[in-house]
């Protein structure tokens, strides 16, 4: 396992393997599946992170956008802390946001949470949580800074609601292992 002392080194490294073959770059510091990185969502460790990727973009040709990705369950301060952040950083856009570590409003024992054990939960589970941090996010940065609204999207209705929360971008992934390809032609005709 890579120590927080050593995160960016690992961010370096993927950041040089794969911006030749992609459209934009995703930073991905809210993996519950991964121990300790949620606690890189810290302004010091990110504006360091960012400074370093900056640097490694400015040495090709056409820069390609940086995207933070960040956990659903930040409180309002440390959402103020990320808008803050990519604000001074120049990162191009958030993405909120990823798996969430709650098991509130699940139907299950919790002996049978117990034996399934920590991870993120996706799907309908964090659908709310992800439209009410894309509704801060969306107060804290103004109209036009770009939010890729994730987190239980499976039908229009639901992109129609991250939209009112403010996102401008969507993602699925839950939605599009249940459903599969097609998906994506449901979601827009819905649209």
């Amino acid at each position: 396992m890579t120590t927080t002392e050593k995160a960016i080194d690992d961010y370096r490294i993927c950041f040089e393997k794969i911006y030749p073959w992609v459209d934009y770059i995703v930073v991905n510091v809210s993996s519950p599946n991964t121990p300790g990185l949620r606690e890189l969502q810290e302004k010091a460790f990110l504006t360091n992170l960012f400074r370093e990727l900056h640097q490694l973009r400015s040495q090709y040709g056409t820069p390609k956008p940086i995207l933070l990705k960040i956990a659903p369950d930040l409180t309002p301060e440390a959402l103020k802390e990320i808008a803050d952040t990519v604000r001074e950083c120049g990162i191009e856009g958030l993405i909120a946001t990823n798996t969430t570590i709650s098991r509130e409003g699940l139907v299950c024992d919790i002996k049978t949470l117990e034996n399934i054990g920590a991870g993120g939960l996706s799907g309908a589970p964090v659908s709310q949580k992800s439209n009410e941090v894309i509704t801060q996010l969306r107060q804290l940065l103004g109209p036009d800074y770009p939010i890729m609204g994730v987190g239980g999207i499976f039908t229009a209705n639901d992109i129609k609601q991250k939209k009112a929360s403010g996102a401008n971008l969507y993602q699925v992934y839950t939605g599009f292992v249940y459903q599969g390809p097609g998906m994506v032609k449901q979601l827009l005709a819905g649209l």
